[in-house]
């Protein structure tokens, strides 16, 4: 007994291409990819007709901690958003808030098709991200933020001492391993929010449990240089010779990179999370994410916060992912297949997991689209990609299927309380004790 998706047009991202045709689920893996497909005993059918099957997207960076922040410091700095509200917002959360918050996002990415997220978790209350995760149907990776270096970064000190913090992460690790749908992930906040020591540790720990590690660097141009300047190396460089570079990295923003560290990134082979969206709503600036494709480096695109975005929504940063490109680079600079592919295939392989293809053996982690909509009505014969790319919303998630078990269905989810979710977020709405910035 299994799901038989029928007379869909399959965007496989794969060598099968694109074509009319059904796909068979059992498990939580795709079993068959074909043009036609006979239902087995007890198949449950979904009839795709005049839909787009395609594989779940991924979201390469999401703090799901800071949801209810959503336009909790506007108009702010970066340092002011950071330090003076983002962070004891994180910092006073208690179970019931975080429990509402960690909901209301994961449910807002999965209406927008995302079936996995990597998400940096916050301060306490990993439990609460990651059974949120399994409860709503999110494959998620996911950790509690390693912070340490107090004398550079006020809030570290609010944090437990670094040895109590790696206690907490190894436990983490053993209480997760092997869990439906969640993976722990080490998350350092930022690079100077880090001891040297605390760094030699993450990566001893990352390399001995094969365990990903999920950081921030050279977001903002001022830091960027203040950096250089003082330790006369790009913060890219910097983790570098901290041994912190490798495949399993993963490190949010790299707008300003030193020239010599797009090489750096491309030979460790750590990927990129660009964040387009927060990025220029921070004022960080434009990562060049054509150059960094073309010198070969891993990148993945990311929605980061609702406090910083304000929205989940990666259908509106893909887009402005691409157009951003063209205004940099001109107007082919990046396909729209390439876009694409870069929050399903190549998100994937960046993260070393079976999925963002359809065909067998991968996870049936699938997304059915429904192009009938007003702002997407157009010929199915010209480029598919590109109609989905500029054009596509969370409005057009027909369907959403995670590891085998659909959680959307006509737009509507399947089995979770969305009234329920609101209800709890309502109730948990910061106030507006935090610390204010100077006017």
């Amino acid at each position: 007994m299994g799901i038989l998706i029928k007379n869909g047009k399959l965007l496989t991202f794969s060598q099968l291409g694109i074509f009319e045709g059904d796909i068979s689920i059992v498990g939580d893996r795709i079993e068959a990819v074909d043009r036609s497909i006979e239902p087995s005993l007890g198949d449950k059918i979904i009839d795709a007709t005049g839909k787009i099957v395609m594989p779940g997207l991924i979201q390469g960076h999401v703090h799901l901690c800071q949801t209810l922040a959503r336009g909790f410091a506007e108009d702010l700095e970066r340092s002011d958003w950071l330090e003076k509200r983002i962070i004891p917002y994180e910092l006073g959360h208690n179970y019931n808030s975080m429990f509402a918050c960690v909901r209301l996002g994961v449910a807002e990415l999965l209406k927008s098709g995302v079936t996995t997220a990597l998400d940096m978790g916050g301060f306490s209350h990993q439990d609460v991200i990651f059974d949120a995760a399994i409860t709503l149907g999110l494959r998620l990776f996911s950790g509690m933020v390693i912070a340490d270096n107090h004398q550079i970064w006020a809030p570290a000190k609010n944090l437990p001492i670094s040895e109590k913090q790696m206690l907490n992460a190894r436990e983490m690790i053993f209480k997760f391993h092997n869990q439906p749908l969640v993976e722990y992930v080490l998350c350092p906040r930022f690079l100077l929010a880090v001891s040297p020591s605390m760094w030699k540790k993450i990566v001893e720990l990352s390399e001995k449990y094969k365990i990903r590690i999920h950081t921030q660097a050279s977001e903002i141009l001022t830091q960027a240089k203040k950096f250089r300047e003082k330790y006369g190396v790009g913060e890219i460089e910097a983790l570098h010779k901290l041994g912190a570079l490798n495949e399993k990295t993963f490190i949010a923003h790299c707008v300003h990179l030193a020239e010599n560290e797009y090489g750096i990134l491309r030979d460790s082979g750590a990927a990129v999370l660009h964040c387009p969206s927060s990025n220029m709503k921070l004022a960080s600036g434009i990562a060049d994410i054509t150059k960094m494709i073309d010198t070969g480096i891993k990148v993945m695109l990311g929605s980061d916060s609702a406090a910083c975005n304000n929205r989940l929504d990666i259908w509106h940063d893909i887009r402005l992912a691409a157009l951003l490109q063209k205004s940099k680079h001109g107007a082919s600079a990046v396909s729209a297949e390439k876009i694409l592919g870069l929050v399903t295939a190549d998100a994937a392989d960046s993260l070393g997991i079976p999925s963002g293809r359809i065909e067998p053996e991968k996870y049936a982690d699938l997304i059915i689209l429904d192009l009938d909509r007003l702002q997407t009505i157009g010929p199915l014969s010209k480029d598919i990609f590109a109609r989905i790319l500029y054009s596509a919303s969370p409005d057009n998630v027909d369907t959403v299927i995670v590891a085998g078990r659909k959680v959307i269905e006509k737009g509507i989810f399947v089995s979770t309380n969305i009234n329920k979710i609101l209800i709890e977020a309502k109730r948990n709405v910061p106030g507006m004790n935090i610390n204010q910035p100077d006017d």
